[in-house]
Order: C-alpha cells, then sequence, then structure tokens
C-alpha cells in the first residue's frame, strides 16, 4: 500500500500495459501523391485519405491504416520486400508480412499492450 501511495500507482497499472491510442485523421486529400502520412513513433496520429476505405459493405482492398499505424510504432519503410507491409509504394500492392524484427520493434510500442 505505501508503494501505491507513493507512486501513484494500483497493482493492476504495474502489472498490465495500457496502450496510448493511435488517433486516425481521415482527409479528403493528402498533398501529393500519398493517400496517407504518419511522423513515426514521435507522433501518436496518422492521417490517411477518405478514398482508402471501401463503401459499406465491400471488402477492404488496402492496408494503407495499417501501414501508417506501423510508422506509429516505430516501423520505417521496407523497399526490398513486396510482400511487406512497410513496402512504401502502393496502396493496393504491398502486402502485409511483417519480419520478426519488426514484430519485435511493434510490440515494444507505446501502442501495443502484448
Amino acid at each position: 500500500q505505501q508503494i501505491v501511495d507513493l507512486l501513484g500507482l494500483s497493482y493492476v497499472d504495474t502489472l498490465v500495459r495500457r496502450p496510448a491510442p493511435v488517433i486516425a485523421f481521415v482527409v479528403r486529400s493528402v498533398a501529393g501523391t500519398k493517400v496517407g502520412c504518419s511522423l513515426g513513433p514521435i507522433a501518436d496520429w496518422v492521417v490517411i485519405e477518405a478514398e482508402t476505405f471501401p463503401d459499406v459493405g465491400q471488402p477492404v482492398t488496402n492496408n494503407t491504416l495499417s501501414h501508417e499505424i506501423g510508422h506509429c510504432c516505430g516501423l520505417p519503410h521496407v523497399s526490398d520486400e513486396l510482400d511487406n507491409l512497410m513496402y512504401p509504394i502502393g496502396n493496393t500492392g504491398r502486402g502485409e508480412n511483417l519480419g520478426a524484427m519488426q514484430r519485435w520493434i511493434v510490440r515494444g510500442s507505446s501502442h501495443v499492450a502484448f
């Protein structure tokens, strides 16, 4: 109890990691040829074009939002793996894979709870 009073933490807070949220701003247009952007791990937000989301009832055909959240979690672009989520070009052509080191980086991010 004394430690809780001293630090202002509950027992649960010391055992459970509480992730920081990522805010997604959906806009009409992102400058240039990009469809999304992020400042990487120094920001807790991403910007993404509304056109990247499908109409209601339609399947998701791109992973731009996941790619930008990857930047928030500390992942840089990977230019030599077309099937990697962090491949820099295209909103429908990149893959969804993450390598072992990338998964380790994401799990260490303040935005992830596991």
